[in-house]
């Protein structure tokens, strides 16, 4: 971003700047797939990871990860991390909320 240099999409992800590649006409197919695996997902789970990425940019590290600490807390609170810890254990899908 600092130079402005182009980057070929093998270059960016083996940078780690994209994390998959998809062949040219297959990225709304690719999405999907994607969407439809993280609507498994739990909703509150993925807002605090997007809550925390996020308030990562403008907090120092400790507080950070203080942050995030609460994020996980209030999974537990919530019960979602419970259902998730408990559909591993006994070998099943979650059934989040």
């Amino acid at each position: 971003m600092l130079t402005a240099r182009q980057v070929a999409a093998p270059e960016a992800y083996a940078i780690g700047l994209v994390d998959r590649l998809v062949e040219a006409g297959k990225a709304e197919q690719e999405a999907l797939r994607l969407a439809a695996k993280l609507r498994t997902m739990s909703l509150p789970a993925l807002q605090a990871v997007i809550r925390t990425v996020d308030a990562s940019f403008d907090l120092p590290l400790q507080e950070g990860f203080a942050y995030e600490v609460a994020q996980e807390q209030g999974l537990f609170e919530s019960g979602e991390a419970k259902e998730g810890l408990m559909a591993f254990l006994e070998k099943r899908p979650p059934n989040f909320v």
